[in-house]
């Protein structure tokens, strides 16, 4: 079979989509697009390899094809082509001045709140550092949780040494070691402080030469700048005598216990103040009760623990022993509107725990526990 699109000229070809074509527009609604004669006779080109090969579906449209352009008379030249209709253009409209529509901004990534970056621990920000060796509070510095116990300590420690001469009615054996420094064999245990030299009032043993040792002053900066001597974080106050002993107690006698060869109850309240470990078991029996007395009756004295062998008592007023001793002797109650019986909670400085009649500590060994 002969393709008769096969004898279209080029020019020819090019026009095929002039050709009028009858129900255009159903074929739109229908398939979605116009035909177009040129893409038709591409289709049958290409089915046909060239005109070439037999093809069914070819061959029926090269016919409907060829049949279409000889009754339009596009192959004789006689087509007549209709001009397009003018292009109907609408009356201008009046512009307005509309406002822009707003521009939708991308959201801008939300800013990290900068973080609290923990403080910079300081001892600059207490007033006792120069107390502590440089090195040890390098040392502590560097600490997160251990280091509020430490500093805690350290500075109740550092804030009871007393002023000079604050101990120089007592014998230089009783009196209170309220800090110690030591480094190898060597102790400095110091009793009172001088602001105006900037220097310790205690006693020293160096090398662990305890019969060289002796009281006298020692420059605070001469054990806190040097690098090697510490300060012992953990040490409690006791009287001199007790500390020589325990640093060499083949060199230092152990304190001796006081008797109260007086009964007077001003005595026994001193004796309630005082060191417990400074008196013996009689001593303590005859003065705890007063003590418990003025405990329950009055607000001036409130039971106080200052550790093992130290006072259990304190006054809460600027009273005298003497105006203590004859409320005791009177049995004068003397009611507080703050105070209830058995709460010091009002108290500042004053224990929770408040000792019961007859609780009274015990003697183990050569001191109370």
């Amino acid at each position: 079979m002969t393709y008769q699109l096969q004898n279209l000229t080029p020019p020819q070809i090019a026009r095929l989509d002039e050709v009028p074509i009858a129900r255009q527009e159903q074929i739109i609604d229908q398939t979605g697009e116009p035909l177009r004669l040129v893409t038709s006779y591409y289709l049958v080109k290409n089915a046909s390899a060239n005109f070439t090969v037999p093809h069914e579906t070819a061959e029926n449209l090269d016919a409907a094809i060829y049949s279409l352009l000889t009754r339009k008379g596009f192959l004789n030249g006689t087509m007549q082509v209709a001009k397009p209709e003018p292009v109907k253009q609408e009356p201008a409209q009046a512009k307005m001045d509309l406002p822009e529509p707003a521009r939708t901004l991308a959201a801008k990534p939300a800013t990290p709140k900068p973080t609290d970056r923990p403080k910079l621990f300081s001892f600059n920000n207490y007033p006792w550092p120069k107390f502590m060796p440089l090195h040890q509070q390098r040392v502590v510095s560097g600490f997160n949780e251990e280091r509020e116990a430490i500093v805690s300590d350290v500075e109740k420690m550092l804030a009871a040494i007393p002023k000079f001469r604050s101990q120089s009615k007592k014998p230089l054996i009783e009196q209170t070691v309220y800090a110690h420094y030591f480094y190898g064999q060597s102790d400095w245990f110091i009793l009172e402080y001088d602001g105006s030299e900037d220097q310790f009032f205690g006693y020293v043993i160096l090398n662990g030469d305890s019969q060289m040792s002796e009281s006298g002053f020692i420059g605070r900066q001469e054990i806190t700048e040097n690098g090697r001597v510490e300060l012992d974080f953990h040490w409690k106050p006791v009287t001199l005598g007790e500390a020589l002993h325990n640093a060499d107690p083949d060199y230092f006698e152990a304190p001796k216990k006081k008797e109260v060869s007086e009964t007077t109850t001003e005595q026994l309240i001193g004796v309630g103040f005082d060191q417990k470990s400074q008196y013996t078991l009689a001593a303590w029996n005859k003065a705890l009760p007063v003590m418990e007395w003025l405990v329950r009756n009055t607000p001036f004295v409130v039971p106080h623990d200052f550790g093992p062998g130290k006072g259990k008592y304190k006054t809460t007023r600027n009273v005298s022993n003497s105006y203590l001793a004859e409320l005791y002797d009177r049995k004068i109650e003397v009611p507080d509107p703050k105070f209830k019986k058995g709460d010091m909670a009002h108290y500042k400085d004053t224990p929770v725990q408040i000792l019961d009649e007859g609780n009274f500590d015990i003697v183990s060994g050569t001191g109370f526990t």
